[in-house]
């Protein structure tokens, strides 16, 4: 997944697109809140626009909230600054600025790092509250192993808590 991602990145940049939105491919985002992360997009053109989804009230489990939450706390400590939503897909990307911060990681993980080091570059980064839908577990379709991919993600976030000190 982050390989594809920065492939579709270089590529973009080659063509001189300047952002690109992305969403995950589960259903969860709804594609009729695509113009809300544009507008933000619009208004602040060299800004990371980040889709903040809102859990109250959905069908979620315990070990997802807390997953979510907990992943959320350690990126907002190499962040050193409070983000509502570190983990969600949906996002616009300036790509120029996004390639600039020359990230190594690779599947999932390359997400979480995009957002530290553009913290930790300065550029902006904006958080848009956005609805979404979670089907029924038979109807999702993820590529997300929750194992592999969350350590993969811990390891990123604590390589960069570390080169921090």
């Amino acid at each position: 997944m982050g390989e594809a991602l920065l492939t579709g990145l270089r590529a973009l940049a080659a063509d001189g697109v300047s952002h690109v939105l992305t969403m995950d491919g589960d259903g969860q985002h709804l594609p009729e809140e695509i113009p809300r992360l544009l507008d933000a997009s619009a208004a602040a053109p060299g800004a990371l626009i980040i889709g903040s989804r809102s859990f109250e009230g959905l069908p979620t489990s315990p070990a997802r909230l807390f997953g979510n939450r907990f992943a959320n706390t350690w990126v907002e400590i190499a962040c050193h600054r409070k983000l509502p939503d570190t983990q969600s897909g949906f996002r616009v990307y300036p790509v120029v600025d996004t390639l600039a911060l020359e990230p190594k990681a690779r599947h999932f993980a390359l997400e979480t790092e995009v957002l530290i080091r553009a913290a930790r570059a300065g550029l902006e980064i904006r958080s848009v509250p956005v609805r979404v839908y979670y089907p029924p577990v038979e109807e999702r379709i993820s590529h997300f192993r929750p194992v592999v991919d969350s350590v993969r993600i811990v390891f990123v976030v604590v390589g960069l808590i570390l080169r921090l000190w």
